[in-house]
C-alpha cells in the first residue's frame, strides 16, 4: 500500500499575539453584561427602598474591604477565570432575591457578593496586566521574526503562557504579604489616600448623587437617565486616558480626574451649601445635572484605568513575587471600606443632623479627601526612579517594556462602564419618568437584569481563556 502523506501545516492567518486581544474582548463583554444589571439595581435599590438599599450596599462594600485580606489566597488558589467567574454568578444570584426585595434575602446574598467581590477586583486588573504583558512580547517577537516563519513557535510558546502557572502559597503567607505591603511599601503608602477617595467618589455617586440630588428635584425616574452622562462620560474618558497613560504617564490623567471632581464639588457647594445657584426652577437644570454627571465620569475613569495600569507597571504580574494581587486587593480594601462607610455613615448622619448640615457634610468631606490624595500623588511623582508610563522598566525586573498596559485597562473600563448607559437606558425605559414607579414595574426591571448578567456569566465559564500571572515569555523559548 501507498504510504499516507503527511499532512501539510499552513501557517495560521490569525497572529499569535491577537488571541490576547480576543481574550480582552471576552473578559470586557462577559464582565459588563452582568454588571449592567448590578449597577442598574444599585441605584433602584437606594432610591426606591431607602432602608433595605443603603444596608445591603453597605453589607456588600464592608464585607468586600473585609474580604480583601484573603483575596490574594483566594486568587492563586482557584485561578483568575475561576475568581471572575464565581463573583459573576454571585451578582446573579443576588439579582435574583432583589425581585422581592426584603433584608432577610439582601443580607446573606450582599454577604456572598461582597465576599467574592474581593478575589474579583483582584483578579481582573491581574488578568488584564498578564495579557497586556504577553501580548507586547508576542507582538515584539512577530516583528523580529516575521509573520511567516514565526508562526509555529509562536503558537507553541502562546500555548505554553496558557499552561503555566505559580504554585500557590500557602494561606498564612499571602495573608502576611498582604499586610506586609500595606505597611512597608512607600508607594503604596502614598496612594493609600488616593485609593481611600476612589472608594468615596464612588460610594457619593451611588448613595448622594441620585437620592439627595436628582430625585428630589427631577423625580425617581429621571436618576438612571441622568447618570447615563456618567456612564457615557466614563467610558469614552477610559478609552482616552488608558492610551495617554501609555504615552505620557499617569500624573496628567490622574490630575485631569481630581480637578473635575473638585470642581464639580464647589458647583455643588455652591448650589447646596451657599445657595447660589437655582437649579430646579432653572430651564437649564436638567443640562446642568447632565454635565455635573459627565465631570464625575471623567474623574471616575481616571481612577479606575489609571490606578490599575498604575498597580500594574509598580507591581508587574511577570515578575515573580511581585505581589501583584497583594497590590490590587490593598487598592480594593482601602476603596471598598471607604465606600461602605459611605452607606453606613449617611444614615446616622441624616437622622441626627439637619439637612442642610449633612448635605455639607457629604459635599465638603470628599473635597478634603481630594486634598489629601493629591498630596500624596505629589510626593510619589517627586520620588526619584519611579515608573510614569507602562514602558519603563527603571528596575530591569520585568524583562520586556510594556507599551499598551494602559490602553488594555482603558478598554476593558470603557467597556464596562458601558453598563451604566445599558443598565440606566434599560431602567429609564421600563420605569420611564414616573416619579413612584409600580412595583411590577420594578420587577419587570429586575428579571431584564438577571437574564443579562448570566448571558455574562456564561461567557465569560464558555470562551474566557484561562491565563496565571507570572510565567514571562523569555527570548530563548520562542527558540526551542
Amino acid at each position: 500500500p501507498l504510504p499516507l502523506p503527511l499532512p501539510v501545516t499552513r501557517p495560521s492567518r490569525i497572529r499569535p499575539s491577537t488571541w490576547f486581544l480576543v481574550d480582552l474582548a471576552v473578559l470586557s463583554c462577559g464582565v459588563s453584561l452582568t454588571f449592567v444589571g448590578l449597577v442598574g439595581a444599585q441605584q433602584i435599590l437606594v432610591t426606591l427602598f431607602p432602608t433595605i438599599g443603603p444596608i445591603s450596599l453597605g453589607i456588600t462594600y464592608s464585607t468586600f474591604a473585609a474580604s480583601c485580606i484573603v483575596a490574594p489566597a483566594v486568587v492563586r488558589a482557584i485561578g483568575l477565570k475561576a475568581s471572575i467567574a464565581v463573583q459573576l454568578l454571585c451578582i446573579t444570584l443576588w439579582l435574583m432575591t432583589s425581585l422581592r426585595p426584603s433584608l432577610s434575602l439582601a443580607v446573606p446574598a450582599s454577604l456572598l457578593i461582597g465576599f467574592f467581590a474581593a478575589s474579583f477586583w483582584t483578579a481582573v486588573p491581574t488578568y488584564i496586566a498578564t495579557i497586556s504583558g504577553r501580548y507586547d512580547q508576542l507582538a515584539a517577537l512577530e516583528a523580529d521574526l516575521g509573520q511567516t516563519s514565526a508562526t509555529g513557535s509562536l503558537s507553541q510558546v502562546g500555548d505554553s503562557l496558557l499552561e503555566t502557572s505559580k504554585a500557590p502559597p500557602g494561606i498564612i503567607s499571602n495573608l502576611a504579604a498582604t499586610f506586609k505591603l500595606t505597611v512597608s511599601d512607600t508607594r503604596l503608602a502614598l496612594l493609600v489616600p488616593l485609593f481611600c477617595y476612589q472608594g468615596t467618589e464612588q460610594g457619593f455617586f451611588f448613595a448622594v448623587f441620585g437620592s439627595r440630588l436628582v430625585s428630589p428635584v427631577f423625580g425617581d425616574g429621571m436618576v438612571g437617565t441622568i447618570s447615563i452622562g456618567f456612564g457615557v462620560t466614563n467610558m469614552v474618558a477610559s478609552l482616552l486616558l488608558g492610551r495617554l497613560t501609555d504615552s505620557w504617564g499617569w500624573p496628567g490623567p490622574l490630575a485631569a480626574g481630581l480637578v473635575a471632581h473638585a470642581a464639580v464639588l464647589g458647583v455643588l457647594i455652591a448650589w447646596q451649601v451657599f445657595d447660589a445657584l437655582e437649579i430646579k426652577n432653572n430651564p437649564q437644570g436638567i443640562a446642568v445635572m447632565y454635565c455635573i454627571a459627565g465631570a464625575w465620569g471623567l474623574g471616575d475613569a481616571a481612577f479606575n484605568s489609571v490606578i490599575s495600569t498604575m498597580l500594574g507597571v509598580f507591581y508587574p504580574p511577570e515578575v515573580p513575587d511581585s505581589a501583584t494581587e497583594a497590590a490590587f486587593a490593598n487598592m480594593r480594601f482601602w476603596s471598598s471600606l471607604f465606600t461602605g462607610l459611605c452607606f453606613f455613615g449617611l444614615s446616622p448622619l441624616r437622622r441626627n443632623t439637619s439637612e442642610s448640615t449633612s448635605i455639607a457634610v457629604e459635599l465638603c468631606v470628599p473635597l478634603g479627601m481630594i486634598v489629601a490624595a493629591s498630596v500624596g500623588l505629589v510626593v510619589l511623582w517627586s520620588r526619584r526612579r519611579i515608573p510614569v508610563t507602562p514602558s519603563d522598566d527603571l528596575g530591569g525586573q520585568s524583562g520586556a517594556r510594556r507599551s499598551s498596559m494602559g490602553s488594555f485597562q482603558g478598554v476593558f473600563f470603557g467597556v464596562f462602564m458601558s453598563t451604566f448607559i445599558s443598565g440606566d437606558a434599560l431602567s429609564g425605559a421600563i420605569l420611564g419618568a414616573d416619579k413612584h414607579p409600580s412595583q411590577h414595574r420594578v420587577t419587570e426591571l429586575f428579571l431584564v437584569y438577571v437574564g443579562v448578567a448570566f448571558a455574562g456569566f456564561l461567557i465569560i465559564v464558555v470562551f474566557l481563556r484561562r491565563h496565571s500571572s507570572g510565567a514571562p515569555l523569555s527570548s530563548s523559548s520562542s527558540t526551542n
